[in-house]
């Protein structure tokens, strides 16, 4: 009985292993690029997830996410920090293109 316990905590602790995602410091650079190809294109809502998963990710063995830098115009910022200020603007752009929106339809109502 101790052995199937034993055995079952091992599978699910290389389960979860398995399922959590490191980024190299290559991978989370193209991922901020990625989510500021898809802002300049006005994506606004696909960008996001982008600037969420820098933000989420943590330092580990593989990587430490605060000497990863990325360029932001004429600036090179730690991507948490661009990632940050990123994602900020995308949320101002989205509710800005949101207000827009319901001017248009309450002008269209009249």
């Amino acid at each position: 009985m101790l052995v199937v316990k034993l055995l079952a905590i091992a599978v699910m602790s290389a389960a979860a292993g398995l399922t959590t995602r490191y980024f190299s410091p290559q991978e989370l650079q193209d991922r901020f690029g990625d989510g500021q190809k898809l802002y300049a294109l006005g994506d606004y809502e696909k960008a996001i997830p982008h600037f969420e998963a820098v933000l989420a990710t943590k330092n580990n063995a593989t990587i430490n996410v605060d000497e990863v830098t990325v360029t932001l115009d004429d600036f090179i910022l730690p991507v948490r920090v661009a990632a940050t200020y990123q994602m900020g603007n995308t949320l101002n752009k989205l509710g800005q293109d949101k207000l827009r929106r319901v001017g248009f339809l309450r002008a269209e109502n009249k």
